[in-house]
């Protein structure tokens, strides 16, 4: 690592030592933060006798005036100096902790310097500049090796041009060595330099990149680092060598210098040993650092656990139960997953916060558990809603009946589950029989009104045959006023109101005023699926008369002619049902309505289903139609 900048040292100086040289100095240090406006008093006028009668004088005169007068308190002394060479009054500051800790004699600092690890002893360096130049020199050795031992058994470097501090800041400190930026993280061993990204893609080259003019023996006198991609015996066989171009610089420029003297091949053999132990050592250090932090890994995890004991034991000493304390509130919680040592100050501080964690986890559970219990309460009902719905007569009536998630709503059945004591029998059902029903028939009721004013509302603005609107139980039947199933995933399409009768198989939640819908556009496209089918076979279907299992009936023959050439280029998977080009009535009014816009819809192709053949070819048929298998009878 480079040389840090150098500590200018100052001499400091106690206010008993200090001694000034006439009293016009004196002043001038009392006044300094006064402005330049304000006269400085006379040096002459500190401590005169004149002052002092005054002072008494005016004592006599109060007391012989007033006998009962109250002196005030006295006021603080200001210290002051004497005129002359007098030094001044009082104490010097308070020595500092740390000035304290560098009086101490040098074998005892030694000795606690020598109990610590170098991460620690690496900082105690720079505290101060007489740690740093202690550490720093020859006096500091045995320190750095006491703490080395200290740190995991630090292996002894074999290159001897590393003195010890700027091993141990190799390791442990994460300062750019070039341009001393914090949080480098890149530490090369074979180069023995740690740098940011810039500094390392800048500085660690190739031999044929660096562009310096450079000794032709250099490259056997600097250290280097070798690198290969193949680390899985997967592709070519290549490594790269990378050196560092502060030190080809440094190596080059001694090497130019002793070229031709005396000292030259006593040099090169030096650097030649150095870069041989540096091979070396960036093996051992390497294998040293990744158990190093095996056992930082292995010494983390059993604090943790150690930690993790002891919260679990003081939170059974506070009553409650290993279910509690093996819950998600505790195991997920920051304050139990913490590596640091539980003192009895860490645990004043979590344990208010692992204790709300606790109970509000116990409040959730008591949550849960009550819904639980009240979905199966509100199970025991469903044979009452379906012994409900068979007792309505008309299949209209029925179909308004509510689904099993409406039904749970009403009011008259809320007060049979909710209830956590609720247990119904036969009479208490048949007491609430006739208000559930009203309440039901007002369900249907205000579902029908919704849906019929949304479909008047589409059957005027749509372009369809001419049916009375006094009449809407007839007009709701129409199938160009199909409404869909308002489950996400179902591409059901019926009429009003025997989608009432499909959802409550389909749909698992509750109805709302706006779950069935029709629109303009909705009865625009019905008709353009239905003016396919008329334009392959004519007065096939028809607005009027045509039911929606009239063209369920139809099978998957419809197909877009704009979406088309965007399936068939899936290619192999075409045959795929879910790249299928065809679909149903259903699916094909979907597929326009989400797919494509108004005013213009896109064309559809509409394939009459084939009918059954009597030939002789039925088998080679059912085979080509089945994928290639064909079953045969039992004989």
């Amino acid at each position: 690592m480079p040389p840090r900048r150098s500590t200018r040292k100052r001499k400091s100086t106690l206010d008993s030592d200090y001694e000034p040289s006439n009293d016009v100095a004196e002043a001038g240090e009392r006044g300094a933060g006064a402005s330049s406006d304000e006269e400085l008093p006379a040096p002459s006028a500190v401590g005169t006798s004149k002052r002092k009668n005054t002072k008494g004088k005016s004592k006599a005169a109060s007391d012989s005036e007033e006998d009962d007068y109250a002196p005030p308190e006295k006021k603080a002394k200001a210290t002051t100096t004497t005129s002359g060479k007098g030094k001044a009054k009082g104490k010097g500051p308070k020595p500092k902790k740390l000035e304290l800790f560098q009086s101490m004699p040098l074998d005892i600092l030694a000795l606690i310097m020598s109990a610590l690890d170098t991460k620690s002893l690496l900082a105690m360096s720079r505290t101060c500049s007489a740690f740093r130049s202690l550490l720093h020199s020859s006096q500091g050795t045995s320190c750095w090796k006491a703490a080395r031992r200290n740190t995991s058994l630090m292996p002894d470097l074999k290159a001897r041009d590393l003195t010890e501090w700027e091993y141990a800041s190799l390791l442990f400190d994460n300062t750019c060595h070039v341009c001393h930026k914090p949080k480098a993280k890149t530490l090369d061993f074979g180069l023995r330099v740690r740098g940011c990204a810039a500094c390392m893609r800048a500085n660690s080259l190739q031999a044929t990149k660096i562009r310096i003019r450079t000794h032709p023996k250099v490259w056997e006198c600097v250290p280097e680092s070798v690198w290969s991609p193949d680390y899985y015996g997967f592709g070519e066989s290549k490594t790269y060598t990378f050196f560092w171009l502060p030190t080809v610089r440094q190596v080059s420029s001694r090497l130019n210098e002793l070229d031709g003297k005396p000292g030259f091949a006593t040099y090169v053999a030096e650097r030649k040993a150095i870069k041989a132990a540096a091979k070396r050592d960036a093996a051992m250090v390497k294998h040293w650092e990744a158990r190093f932090e095996t056992d930082r890994y292995v010494d983390a995890k059993s604090a943790l656990k150690d930690r993790q004991r002891k919260i679990e034991e003081k939170l059974l000493e506070l009553g409650y139960t290993m279910d509690d304390v093996r819950g998600h509130a505790v195991q997920s919680h920051s304050v139990y997953n913490n590596e640091s040592e539980l003192t009895d100050r860490a645990w004043s501080m979590a344990k208010k916060k692992l204790v709300t964690a606790i109970e509000e986890e116990r409040a959730k559970k008591r949550e849960v558990e009550a819904a639980a219990a009240m979905r199966s309460r509100a199970e025991a009902l469903k044979p009452f809603w379906t012994a409900l719905q068979a007792s309505i007569a008309s299949g209209d009536e029925r179909m308004l009946f509510p689904p099993w998630a409406n039904f749970l709503h009403l009011p008259a059945v809320k007060q049979l589950y909710e209830p956590e004591d609720a247990k119904p029998s036969q009479e208490d059902l048949l007491r609430v029989r006739a208000a559930v029903m009203r309440e039901a028939q007002a369900f249907g009721e205000e579902i029908q009104a919704a849906f019929y004013a949304k479909l008047v509302v589409a059957h005027t603005e749509a372009v369809t045959p001419v049916t009375p609107l006094d009449d809407l139980a007839a007009l709701a039947r129409l199938v160009t006023l199909a409404v869909p199933c308002p489950s996400r995933w179902c591409q059901t399409w019926a009429t009003f109101p025997a989608i009432l009768d499909h959802t409550k198989v389909c749909r698992a939640w509750a109805l709302t005023q706006h779950s069935l819908s029709t629109s303009p556009r909705q009865v625009r496209a019905i008709l353009h699926v239905l003016g396919a089918v008329n334009d392959v076979e004519p007065g096939k279907v028809d607005a009027a008369t045509t039911s929606t299992s009239d063209l369920y009936a139809l099978g998957e023959a419809f197909e877009c002619e704009t979406c088309k050439p965007k399936q068939t280029a899936v290619g192999p998977a075409v045959w795929s049902r879910a790249h299928s080009t065809t679909m149903g009535w259903g699916a094909a009014v979907t597929h326009i309505l989400g797919d494509h816009g108004q005013p213009t819809f896109p064309t559809l192709t509409f394939t009459p289903p084939k009918p059954p053949s009597d030939s002789v070819d039925n088998a080679a048929e059912a085979a080509a139609a089945g994928g290639g298998f064909v079953a045969e009878a039992e004989s």
